[in-house]
Parts: structure tokens; sequence; C-alpha cells
């Protein structure tokens, strides 16, 4: 049974995405037209809508290097994860790993150009391209997205989280190369791509970064196409550069990510949490720990399971709960423990969630317990065994998520179509938008902060903080109409 409340697979309407991206392309690979010059035929023609997909997995440094930081480290070689939604720098601790802090910054100081006296003519200071790019903003608060100080409501929330997109979408944007005669956009981010130029770089020596889908190219295409319809001053010209994002684009984005729905995961980590203060920080929903898998083969209750589950729902925030998976122990131990900690949703309940992601202290997705090195399929496999084992469980109806992020879905299950079955919740950190890995289409859920949000109602050691996310799409709120009459036993 497909998973269809949040995310929509490719190979749902292969026909239709393939006709609409054929469509947009054909538009958007026509030759530079001045836009004094468009008709409003032309208008028409040119402002592409077709298969349009999130591409703001984009990120810039101070030395223009494209950048993504995801949460996840992907590569085999034993790059820091986040085990357990742990506190981090707890070394040592089972199910916990070092965070790496890949936030992008720039350098801060600025030339300073001192005048000398001369009997030389004044010379007329050079006068900047229009679009140059201007130097990189600093900002000490990346590491503080909920603000310095944890946000007592609603007003300070959106404040700070305004705040905190608004430099990530301006620190983050991306300089386009200039166009050549008889290049529109497509052909441009077509070039880049080709070039890696878009390619998101990797943080760590030896990971793989994929080069930018055919969706993400079609629609920035088309953004870029429609700013040069409009005559705005960041529309396209021959031998300019061009920013990815408008000032307009970046205001409508910022709007549109802080009205999202807004919540947290813990963990026993988290230590004990006033519930209270939490729901009336504005946050609207919690992930809860339910159960993890040890590097020692055990599985366990997380400690603060009931607590949290019963603060949460008496404060009156939406909840689901999460099991953190290893592929070195039993499938079938893992889905016993988990459904009999969480039994059946009620209706109001947030999918229930796989935890997918790799320990760098004890790697358990590349080599299997036999020795043998596993394949992408073996990987999918595991997944959608442990999906389908606690559905059996549970009952058909039971509605399921996968928590990982684009660089292991990439590396390690090989953006196989088998795993869109089920929706996806992205981690992904110090970027303006979530990454969308193929097969997914869009992520239901986006954990945009890992253990630096402060949350009032919950107290962290010196450096260490919470976990933020965002219900992308709010329908995945919505009560779940085939439980309103079921309770959990």
């Amino acid at each position: 049974m497909v998973e269809s409340f949040a995310v929509k697979s490719e190979k749902d309407s292969p026909d239709k995405t393939e006709t609409a991206a054929g469509d947009a392309r054909q538009r958007l690979s026509s030759q530079f037209v001045s836009p004094d010059a468009v008709s409003a035929n032309n208008k028409a023609t040119a402002t592409a809508d077709g298969a349009a997909q999130k591409n703001d997995k984009i990120s810039t440094g101070a030395d223009g290097v494209v950048q993504k930081n995801d949460k996840t480290a992907t590569g085999v070689d034993g790059a820091a994860q986040k085990n357990d939604k742990s506190v981090a720098g707890a070394a040592g601790s089972e199910g916990t790993a070092p965070k790496i802090d890949n936030a992008t910054s720039s350098d801060s100081g600025k030339k300073t150009d001192t005048a000398v006296k001369t009997d030389a003519a004044p010379v007329a200071p050079a006068i900047p391209k229009k679009d140059a790019p201007s130097p990189k903003p600093v900002f000490e608060e990346e590491k503080h997205p909920s603000g310095t100080t944890a946000p007592q409501n609603k007003q300070e929330l959106i404040a700070a989280e305004r705040k905190y997109f608004d430099f990530e979408f301006h620190n983050k944007n991306v300089t386009l190369d200039p166009f050549q005669k008889g290049e529109g956009p497509y052909q441009v981010l077509e070039r880049m791509n080709q070039e890696h130029k878009l390619t998101l770089a990797a943080p760590f020596v030896g990971v793989r970064r994929d080069a930018w889908s055919e969706e993400q190219i079609l629609e920035a295409a088309s953004k870029i196409s429609q700013r040069d319809l409009h005559g705005s001053k960041h529309a396209y010209k021959v031998g300019e550069q061009t920013p990815l994002w408008s000032e307009t684009d970046i205001k409508k984005r910022v709007d549109d990510m802080v009205k999202l729905p807004r919540g947290i995961d813990v963990s026993h980590f988290d230590n004990d949490i006033d519930w209270t203060k939490v729901k009336d920080s504005g946050l609207d929903f919690a992930f809860i720990k339910a159960t993890g898998a040890k590097r020692s083969g055990a599985v366990d209750v997380d400690p603060k399971f009931a607590q949290n589950e019963q603060g949460a729902r008496d404060a009156g925030l939406k909840i689901g709960f999460y099991h953190y998976f290893r592929a070195d122990v039993p499938v079938d131990k893992q889905v016993e423990q988990f459904t009999q900690a969480v039994g059946k949703q009620q209706a109001k309940d947030l999918p229930l969630v796989m935890d997918a992601e790799e320990d760098d202290v004890k790697p358990n997705w590349t080599t299997a317990p036999d020795g043998h090195a596993y394949t992408s399929q073996e990987r999918v496999k595991m997944i959608t065994d442990f999906c389908d084992g606690v559905k059996k469980i549970l009952g058909p109806d039971t509605r399921l998520a996968i928590y990982t992020s684009s660089s292991f879905v990439n590396t390690y299950l090989g953006n196989d179509k088998a795993i869109a079955k089920y929706p996806l919740w992205d981690a992904n950190w110090k970027v303006a938008e979530p990454a969308i890995p193929q097969p997914f289409t869009k992520p239901a859920f986006w954990q945009y902060a890992g253990d630096t949000g402060k949350v009032a109602g919950i107290t962290k050691a010196p450096g260490a903080g919470v976990d933020l996310d965002i219900a992308m799409d709010p329908h995945v709120l919505e009560d779940h109409p085939a439980r309103k009459h079921q309770h959990r036993h």
C-alpha cells in the first residue's frame, strides 16, 4: 500500500511529469530576448510552470563555492552522523555522535581604500556591475536558529526564525555564470550543472554530492525567466551575472517558511521537559523517541518515552514517535519492540517514523554482520521490511515516514524508487530550504536545525540545543480519519 498523505513518488504519474518537463524545457531554451521587446504573447509562452520542484538545496561559501550542509554525512569514511537525536559532543555515549558544524561563513574584514594626495587628475571610482555579488554577511546567530534566547511565544518565535531564514537565503544565494548570446536561463543552469558548479560541495573528503535534477533546473529557470518578463532589476542580461534568488523571491520564500507549523524532536537526552512552556512558545508538534537499537544488539525503550508522551499530549501538542534503526540488529526484533511501545496510533497522532542514518562510532549500513558489503537494494529492503512489519502489526492504515538525509538516500539507498513508498522527513541543517533527493518530490517534514535550537521548557548543557523541525506539508498534521474512534491499547 503506497503511503500518499505527504509525498508523491516519481512513479505516480511519469507520463504527466515527463510531458510537463519537456514543455517547460522547450519554453525555457529559447534565445535571450530583451524585456523591452517581450510581447504579451511571449510573456505567456516564456513563463514556465511545469515540473516545478524545490531547487533550494544550495548554499554558497565565502569563496563562492556551492555548499550543502546535510545533517547526516553520507560517506563510508566514518563522517559524523547524528544518532538518537543525541546531545552533540557526548563522546562515548551509546547512540550518540559528535555534530559537525558546517556553517558557511565569510571573512568579516573589509578593504578600506586610503586616499592619497596627488597632482594627477582625479580618477572616477569604478562602478560595480549591477548584479555583482556583495560580500557575504557574518551572522553569529546562524548557530542559534531560534534566537540567542528561547522564544516565549509565537510572535517571538516567528521574529527569530524570520531573521534566521532571511540570512540563510541571502548568504546561500548563488551567482549564475554570465549569460552568453543566445542563451536562456535553462541553458546557463544546465551548463553550470554539467560543469559541477551547481553540484553541492562536500564538507568531507570523499563524500559524493549529486548534481541538480532536471526538475530543479526547470523550476529555477522558470523563475529567472519570469523576472525577465517583469523587467526586474534582477532580469538576466547577456554578459552579466544574475542571482539565483531575487530579493522578491527571498521575501516570499521567507514569508512562506515562517507560516508553516513548527515542532521539535526529543529523547531522554533532552532531560525533563516542561511541555506547557513548549506549547506556549508557539510550537505545534513534537516527535518523541520511543525505542532505539543499540550497538550491543539490544533494542530499548527510551527512558523518557512515557513521560514525554503524556506531557506532550496534556499540553495539546500533536505528537509522533520514532525508532532509531540499526542495520546490524534483526529487523523483526526492532519491529516487535517498537510496536509494543507505541501501540496503535490515535486519530490526531503524527506518522510513526523510522530513523535511518549511519553511526560514525560503529558503522552498520556499509558491511553486514557476516562481512559482505551491503547493496543499496539490501538497505532499501531493510527499511521497507521494517515499515511493512509495523503496518502488519498495528494495522494497514498506520501512517509511517522515514527520517534520513538526502546524502543518505543518494549514497546508501541509490535513490531507489521503492523508498518513496513512505514520506520523507529530511534532515538538512544550515541551509535555506530542505533537500529533495530523488525519488522524493517533497519532504513531509524538515529538520532544519540539529541540537542548536533554544526552546522554552527545555534546559540543555552549555553548547547543546534542541532539534527544530518544520511540517513542510501542513496536511500531515490533520487528524487521521480512519482512526477517529480508535484509542491506543
